[in-house]
């Protein structure tokens, strides 16, 4: 794993595998979570493990999922998760998701439909 700070320390960065996790900070109050490349089962503990301690520190969270060329149903529940702990502790939230029309096909054949989860 690597982790990084700018000078400023407003970015983390962290790679593990093929996921590509990043948190901007916005303002005092308020965080972007970018998510690249492998959102599945390899990354969640990734995932879950930067972003805990996130949650005691900003109301308004941004979590977008850009390039994903992997995602699972171990993932979408991980963020089905983590937008119940937002809603539950009265945070504020936006999930974008930009995914190949490939993945978007199987989550719909899968019966799943990621954006009513996320809204």
């Amino acid at each position: 794993m690597l982790s990084l700070k700018t000078k400023n320390n407003s970015e983390i960065y962290s790679k593990m595998g093929k996921v590509n996790i990043s948190y901007s900070v916005i303002n005092d109050s308020s965080v972007n979570i970018l998510v690249q490349g492998d959102a599945s089962i390899n990354s969640e503990e990734e995932f879950y493990l930067q972003t805990l301690p996130l949650i005691a520190v900003y109301d308004f969270f941004k979590v977008d999922l850009k390039n994903v060329e992997v995602i699972d149903l171990t993932f979408i529940q991980l963020l089905l998760s983590l937008k119940n702990t937002l809603k539950s502790k009265n945070k504020n939230y936006i999930f974008t998701l930009d995914i190949s029309e490939q993945m978007k096909t199987i989550l719909d054949n899968s019966g799943i439909d990621i954006n009513e989860y996320l809204q």
